[in-house]
């Protein structure tokens, strides 16, 4: 079985390639992180993955979103998710967005 850190890359890296994003060096490791994704003047995104095939359930924790929203206002963003890959390959991904975020998507839906 390969490191965690393998699984997250990899996630990461999907994460960044599709949204247009970058990621963030030694995300999981520094002391002030920045996110896993950062969108430039957009968003910050944390990336959590499985690195077990056919998982049923994935586990999300306040902190995560706690440290998430700490993150995009330390970098004055005006939004954040949560990446959430039931895949260790980290190519299919939930996003986890709060309120506000999903009310202005609903906006932005109604007039197209």
């Amino acid at each position: 079985m390969k490191p965690t850190r393998y699984y997250s890359d990899l996630q990461e890296s999907h994460v960044a390639d599709i949204l247009g994003g970058k990621r963030s060096s030694n995300s999981g490791a520094a002391k002030f992180a920045s996110g896993d994704v950062v969108i430039p003047n957009t968003m910050v995104i944390e990336c959590k993955t499985t690195t077990k095939d056919n998982s049923k359930s994935f586990s999300i924790k306040k902190d995560w979103l706690e440290q998430n929203e700490k993150e995009r206002m330390d970098l004055m963003l005006p939004y954040s998710a949560l990446a959430i890959s039931m895949t260790p390959s980290g190519d299919e991904n939930y996003y986890l967005i709060n309120e506000n975020l999903m009310q202005k998507l609903v906006d932005i839906l109604r007039d197209e």
